[in-house]
């Protein structure tokens, strides 16, 4: 079952960014199993569904990330993270209804203790992993990160500069990081290009 707000479908998220002690990010992903007959396994931030028992975004993303990556971050960190939303009609819809995207950006120096071990066989997750930023998963070598997950951690790091504070106890810059994503991006489109 769906939580519909105000006629909108909301998939909640958390873009979880550790900083190595060489101020090297690299993003926390995790790689969906393969469903039999259906879209290959890929890459991507991990992200679900807001249900009608969640209190709130903040409670859906916290319940989600935990259930995906099998790690803790707490409420705190999600409250004061930066939030981006994107609301749009996908391109399968097939009745035009409005869905939303909220991620939540934290930025951590130090990863967050795995709370569950990965034996659970009802799992939706194959695998996580950290990633540079500059060494994002490509389709080339294997299952990719998705597209349309790139696109959108480029858009959040680009809006996120408007938050510079967050970036600057890392001497990281947002707008630098989006830059990397993006060039990555427009990589793995070239490499998809038949010859």
């Amino acid at each position: 079952m769906v939580d519909w707000e105000d006629g909108i479908s909301k998939t909640v998220g958390v873009v979880l960014l550790k900083v190595d002690e060489n101020n090297v990010p690299s993003v926390l992903l995790t790689k969906e199993k393969p469903e039999p007959g259906g879209k290959p396994a890929g890459w991507g931030i991990p992200q679900g569904r807001k249900e009608p028992f969640d209190k709130d975004e903040v409670e859906a993303a916290l319940r989600e990330f935990t259930g995906e990556t099998r790690r803790e971050i707490t409420k705190d960190q999600l409250e004061t993270a930066f939030r981006w939303e994107s609301t749009f009609i996908p391109s399968r819809s097939a009745d035009n209804e409005l869905h939303q995207i909220i991620w939540f950006l934290v930025i951590v120096d130090k990863p967050p203790l795995v709370v569950v071990d990965f034996n659970d066989e009802s799992k939706e997750v194959e695998d996580v992993r950290w990633f540079r930023l500059n060494q994002l998963p490509d389709a080339k070598y294997g299952a990719g990160m998705y597209r349309s997950h790139r696109e959108r951690l480029a858009e959040v790091l680009r809006a996120a500069a408007e938050r510079p504070e967050m970036f600057k106890n890392y001497g990281l810059d947002a707008e630098e990081l989006a830059q990397i994503v993006n060039s990555k991006s427009k990589k793995s489109k070239k490499s998809r290009r038949p010859k």
